[in-house]
């Protein structure tokens, strides 16, 4: 992992002039033997996966837009304020 990170900060620096910070992750793939994770998240169908670049639609659902109140007051243009 050392050497691969070092690798990555020579070859960015020499791009780019620049001292990087690289941080390393590893991502384990297949099947480990733990126990999988259970979500209460939906399985999305196949016309709503997401679409690399593209953010996704917000799917909540918002109050609808509030009125003022009548006591709701405006704010002055500044006229009020005495000048020094």
């Amino acid at each position: 992992k050392k050497e691969i990170k070092d690798e990555v900060t020579h070859i960015l620096y020499d791009q780019t002039r620049r001292t990087p910070i690289v941080i390393p992750v590893i991502n384990e793939i297949g099947g480990g033997g733990g126990k999988p994770q259970s979500t209460n998240r939906t399985a999305q169908s196949p016309e709503h996966k997401p679409i690399m670049g593209v953010p996704p639609r917000s799917q909540r659902k918002f109050p609808p837009k509030q009125i003022p109140d009548s006591e709701v007051q405006v704010p002055n243009k500044g006229n009020d304020v005495p000048s020094y």
